[in-house]
């Protein structure tokens, strides 16, 4: 945990390293950097630093049980895994029948499927540098730290807008986006800070947020259009309503963290 009184300046730093790395991301400056060949996000590497100079300092106790990287099973990891497909799905599917979403047939598509299969282990190994990390770092270090001295929902409304802090440097990077778009992903990104905080609260481990982030970053690109990164994928939406960080997405995410949260909060009750 870290301790309540580097707590703040922390956040802060967050807010600080997330300004700059939006504002670079805006002007089109690289804002990741090579270590031992591995390209790693700087924000990240900050944060990392922080965290070592404060356990210097003794503000910072780095248990693993604080990081949240115990009590993985496979069932569940599997399960939250599959649920970006069914969270990408649903849209596109309401989309068809609204008209603002086509089925495009691709040019050899058991080729990208094949490509997708196989990109799960390479996925798995490299997002241990950036995703992994975020996890660890927002969903159980930075959220049970703030539960030290505040409520349950004021911890996840606090941790959920430092990571779309953190994520601004993602639309503030993303070319020609329109004001509509911005705001679509604004809330895209506090929406599934919401389900991966409400997934890490409810199994007490961040491997299933984990596993739902590699889940979306395999499924994504060959499911349905994006916004913020150029895909070929064989549902083709227009409009914030329908793409993948679109309006419908971030509400079913919203819908699937409140039934976790009410699951958990009744669990909890004698």
């Amino acid at each position: 945990m870290i301790s309540v009184s580097a707590l703040r300046p922390f956040s802060f730093l967050i807010g600080i390293v997330s300004a700059a790395a939006a504002i670079a991301a805006y002007f089109g400056l690289p804002i990741q950097i090579t270590v031992w060949e591995i390209p790693v996000d700087g924000r990240i590497a900050v944060l990392m630093a922080a965290l070592v100079w404060l356990r210097r300092k003794g503000a910072f106790n780095p248990e693993l049980s604080s990081f949240g990287v115990t009590g993985w099973r496979l069932m569940p990891a599997i399960l939250w895994f599959l649920a970006p497909i069914a969270v990408l799905l649903v849209p596109a599917f309401i989309g068809m029948a609204a008209g603002g979403v086509s089925f495009k047939p691709l040019d050899n598509p058991e080729t990208l499927l094949l490509g997708a299969l196989f990109d799960i282990p390479a996925v798995y190994v490299f997002s241990a540098f950036t995703l992994l990390i975020e996890e660890a770092v927002f969903r159980s270090l930075l959220f049970r730290s703030e539960l030290q001295r505040r409520s349950p929902l004021r911890a996840l409304l606090i941790t959920s807008v430092l990571w779309l802090f953190y994520c601004l440097a993602d639309i503030t990077g993303t070319e020609g986006i329109s004001l509509p778009g911005f705001a679509a992903s604004v809330m895209f990104f506090f929406s599934s800070s919401l389900l991966w905080t409400a997934l890490a609260n409810s199994y007490r481990t961040i491997w299933y947020s984990y596993s739902f982030r590699i889940g979306l970053a395999v499924f994504n690109p060959i499911l349905l259009t994006s916004m913020l990164f150029e895909n070929d994928a064989f549902f083709a939406a227009n409009g914030i309503l329908f793409i993948s960080e679109g309006i419908l997405v971030s509400i079913i995410m919203l819908s699937i963290s409140f039934i976790l949260w009410r699951k958990r909060s009744t669990s909890e009750v004698p």
